[in-house]
């Protein structure tokens, strides 16, 4: 995402042992046989630091200190070798200062040392890196701090973008507003916002049970929401200028626009889930209208309208019901646990058992699964407070 954000001329390719990311685009990309001349970026796991050709690539970046001299002699490997096209390629590696550092990464030093001296190693490691270094103290920090005014090393939590709303130079809200409002004691609700706008688009901050904060925001009626807390700082900032306007009144075409984004939020805060989870999901529609079409088949109007009720759910809940979306995906894992136990028995696996390899196993098993999905699913369907019930604060832009 940064790097996209910088709008590099290069392909950026994220490469894992996922199926479903682009290890094949990559692998082709970074080949020496490949004739694209297009500069590209790889961002890979260690799936890919060992039995593939990378020769393409001149410099390798290690984002973290390998563990043991072999991995990091193979992710080196991938470019390293003797039908390179480069005369010389370029090995980075992390730095942390002593806070920072792990003491992982002072046991691979020590390791390299040894191997170094004992075997001989196939590969340089910086001086700086193997060199003892100077303290670096907390004054040092502080005196760097001020003498820069920037963060530290340009490292931020998460939380930063959120932060530099209600705080610092670039803040949206007076600092002196912001204060009064944190010790206002009374408990507030919800507290809901219109601005004037060029087109609608929607910012909410709901809880759960957890009481933990999310937000989402809705550029538009049918666009994806966001969740990214990086991504929503900046679009808020974005429609948030000293040119907009408060709207005092809530017109008819008002209550139109907010009862449109309240739909949508519903399904929006599925996207707040693990991916893990979120795949469930995804599966488990696909199985369900699989039992749904058999039962149709069977002329089953009981298990036809069921499945149908429960699909609608999972599709389009609607504001009067809000499906607790983290509690529905457990019990789905936990109702397939057993045919993703049996699918695991089976040898000769060279990548990761995912949920959808077992799709086909789950639409078999319907005579024994089919009872367990309408008894768990249709009787008590896992449910939450209506999503606007749940909404701490939002913002509506009004065209």
């Amino acid at each position: 995402m940064l790097l996209k954000k910088n709008e590099l001329k290069s392909r950026i390719l994220v490469a894992t042992g996922d199926t479903q990311s682009d290890r094949r685009d990559l692998l082709k990309s970074f080949s020496p046989k490949s004739n694209d001349a297009t500069p590209a970026i790889g961002l890979c796991s260690d799936s890919v630091s060992e039995g593939v050709n990378l020769q393409r690539a001149q410099a390798i970046v290690h984002l973290d200190m390998p563990s043991v001299v072999r991995i990091a002699e193979q992710r080196s490997g991938r470019i390293d070798r003797l039908d390179s096209p480069h005369q010389t390629i370029h090995a980075w590696w992390p730095d942390d200062v002593k806070e920072f550092a792990l003491r992982q990464d002072e046991r691979f030093i020590e390791r390299y040392e040894t191997v170094d001296n004992l075997l001989g190693s196939n590969m340089p490691l910086p001086d700086a890196i193997r060199q003892p270094k100077r303290t670096y103290t907390a004054r040092d920090a502080i005196r760097e701090y001020e003498s820069t005014g920037d963060s530290w090393d340009g490292i931020e939590d998460a939380f930063s973008p959120v932060r530099a709303l209600v705080s610092g130079n670039s803040a949206l809200i007076p600092e002196q507003t912001y204060l009064e409002y944190i010790n206002i004691k009374a408990r507030v609700i919800s507290r809901v916002s219109l601005v004037s706008a060029t087109q609608p688009w929607a910012f909410f901050c709901t809880t759960d049970t957890s009481r933990v904060p999310r937000w989402i925001f809705l550029k538009d009626i049918v666009s994806d929401p966001e969740t990214d807390l990086l991504t929503i700082s900046e679009h808020v900032r974005q429609r948030l200028g000293p040119e907009v306007e408060d709207l005092r009144e809530i017109s008819p075409g008002s209550e139109r626009v907010m009862a449109e984004f309240l739909n949508r939020l519903s399904t929006a805060e599925r996207r707040l889930l693990s991916r893990r989870k979120r795949r469930a999901l995804d599966e488990m529609e696909i199985v369900i209208e699989a039992f749904q079409q058999s039962a149709i088949s069977r002329e089953n109007q009981n298990e036809v309208d069921t499945l149908s009720k429960l699909l609608q759910v999972l599709k389009e809940p609607g504001a009067g019901i809000q499906p607790d979306w983290e509690e529905l995906a457990a019990r789905w894992l936990d109702l397939i646990r057993p045919v993703w136990y049996e699918k695991l028995q089976v040898g000769g696996r060279r990548r990761p058992l995912l949920l959808k390899d077992i799709r086909k196993d789950l639409i078999g098993s319907e005579a024994s699964l089919l009872s367990k999905v309408m008894s768990e699913f249709t009787k008590a369907l896992p449910a939450q407070r209506p999503t606007d019930e749940r909404i701490v604060a939002c913002i509506i832009g009004i065209a």
